[in-house]
């Protein structure tokens, strides 16, 4: 059990401070989309939404930088962040998710492989153009796994 936590890229706690950022950012967003209904608070649910995005943004980023974690799952976690932006969209909780999904695929590289593997096998025996856009996508999402040198 303890050989396999020392595998991880990514920690118990580092997970559990990175999803209290964002959870507890999706669910302000969540609220203040909720409570600015009113005419009167609108402005400043408005604004503390955009301070607050521009914070857990600057937040991942940084986080990103010194995980060394980047290629498609980096750009997929701060492509869910800029879209925080947008409001009608910024309801979602898309941080959080994408996020889940980025810990999980630098904690689990190998049953990724073997999903991104089973993609690729899937489409190419489907005969419509568009399995081959997965198809593409599939190796570009393996080609950014990261290298396990400890086999």
């Amino acid at each position: 059990m303890e050989e396999n936590q020392n595998q991880q890229k990514i920690s118990l706690p580092e997970t559990i401070i990175m999803v209290l950022i964002c959870g507890g950012a999706d669910f302000f967003d969540i609220v203040a989309n909720l409570l600015s209904t009113t005419i009167a608070l609108m402005p400043v649910f408005l604004a503390l939404e955009l301070i607050l995005a521009i914070i857990v943004l600057l937040v991942i980023v940084t986080w990103l930088i010194i995980r060394r974690i980047g290629g498609l799952w980096g750009t997929l976690l701060i492509v869910a962040n800029l879209l925080k932006f947008i409001p009608v969209i910024n309801i979602l909780p898309m941080r959080t998710f994408c996020l889940f999904i980025v810990i999980f695929v630098m904690n689990h590289p190998r049953i990724v492989k073997t999903a991104l593997k089973a993609t690729e096998v899937a489409t190419s025996l489907i005969p419509i153009p568009q399995a081959k856009i997965v198809q593409t996508a599939a190796r570009v999402a393996q080609m950014t796994m990261p290298n396990n040198s400890k086999k």
